[in-house]
């Protein structure tokens, strides 16, 4: 799951200004700049903060807003994903506020906040983490600990740690921004719902599926509040909802929210369309883990049938699985096998997989059909196979 980096450059953290008389031009073209950046009009903000480094180039050497200028700078252009010239800026600004600031300053923890952002953005986190760490850390002692801008640098840090494989440590820094944010601006406020999402994926990470459902809950009703209960990226979270609950075998309850993800996919999309067979086929498994086989075979032939009218191959392969599966579990060996032989043909013709998961998921089913049946003999090509798709899937993920 992809983690968010909240975009509170402008909401959280007050941009560095020191304008001052002797310096009419730089502060017009600064503020111009500043609009320009707020406005996201990013190229002429580009323009206006370009002219006002020029106008400060007749300041004395290492003038402050020289610093000021070349972080607003900076923030431009990893806004517009130039971000070797960001890396550059913000440097050059960094030395400079260290200098005439402080090394312990407000403004320049906010500047090794852009720095950090950038080198973590470049992917090179062995630099990224110990600036956002020394940024929060300043942060918290001339902000204050329950400062929002405290609460932006903790949740760069925390996705920095997420990125770096470092799940534990990332946890609490988004549950501590939480409690810094949610009081302040609501539960419904999109930057607490990006902490909402940020923290239940960390969780998942952690294999603490327990924890991730209440966040999971917070997430969903924030989602349906500012996004409406039938937008797409509401349907996202209660899909993930949906998984966690079922992970931790509360099948009515996941099964609940899969039922109206179908309902609002099919409102939208219409009868017929793939989406719906997407949602159809994780509604089945639900009912099928729920115990519900009449209600889930019946939801897996819907989908099957939808494969079949527009489905690509390796869909419809993973449609016959769903629902051997199904059958094999009520003793219905020959109907399963023979849509396990079919989907396995489909896998065995593809010139590109979709997912090795499927086929071996696809694999697996099979051979558990053959050994209820007796069949172990049968059984064991498929099991080497089973095995070879592991391995090849464990190099990639590498």
């Amino acid at each position: 799951m992809r983690l968010i980096l909240l975009s509170l450059s402008l909401l959280l953290f007050a941009l560095p200004t020191t304008a001052r008389a002797d310096g009419p031009g730089w502060e017009k073209a600064y503020n111009t700049g500043t609009a320009h950046y707020k406005a996201r009009r990013l190229k002429a903000a580009q323009r206006s903060f370009e002219e006002a480094l020029e106008q400060a180039s007749g300041f004395e050497k290492d003038d402050v807003r020289f610093a000021t200028t070349l972080h607003n700078l900076g923030l431009v252009y990893k806004a517009q994903g130039k971000l070797k010239q960001a890396l550059a800026a913000f440097k050059k600004a960094l030395r400079i506020g260290k200098k005439k600031l402080g090394a312990n300053d407000a403004q320049v923890a906010g500047i090794m906040r852009s720095l950090g952002n950038t080198h973590m953005a470049l992917g090179d986190l062995d630099a990224a983490i110990p600036l956002l760490e020394r940024s929060l850390e300043i942060r918290k002692k001339k902000l204050g600990e329950k400062h929002t801008g405290v609460a932006s640098s903790m949740n760069d840090l925390a996705i920095a740690y997420g990125h770096a494989g470092r799940p534990a440590d990332a946890a609490p820094l988004y549950d501590a921004a939480i409690a810094i944010l949610e009081p302040a601006a609501g539960p419904n406020h999109p930057i607490v719902l990006t902490l909402y999402l940020n923290l239940a994926r960390t969780y998942a990470d952690l294999k603490q599926t327990e924890k991730a459902v209440p966040v999971l809950e917070k997430a969903l009703k924030a989602r349906e509040a500012t996004s409406g209960p039938d937008h797409k990226d509401t349907l996202t979270v209660r899909q993930d909802l949906a998984a966690a609950l079922q992970l931790l075998e509360r099948h009515a309850e996941a099964e609940g929210h899969f039922a109206k993800i179908v309902q609002q996919v099919e409102a939208r999309d219409g009868a017929k369309s793939q989406a719906l067979a997407d949602a159809l086929s994780q509604w089945g498994v639900s009912q099928h883990l729920g115990g519900k086989t009449a209600e889930a075979e019946a939801t897996f032939r819907r989908a099957l049938a939808l494969r079949e009218a527009g489905g690509s191959p390796l869909q419809l392969a993973v449609a016959e699985g769903n629902l051997g599966a199904l059958l094999r579990d009520l003793e219905r060996y020959e109907e399963a096998d023979a849509l396990f032989t079919k989907g396995l043909k489909v896998f065995d013709e593809a010139k590109t997989r979709k997912d090795d998961a499927d086929e071996i998921n696809l694999v697996e089913h099979y051979v558990r059909s053959l050994n209820a049946q007796g069949r172990e003999e049968e059984a064991k090509p498929l099991i080497e196979r089973a095995k070879r798709l592991r391995m090849t899937a464990a190099f990639h993920a590498k």
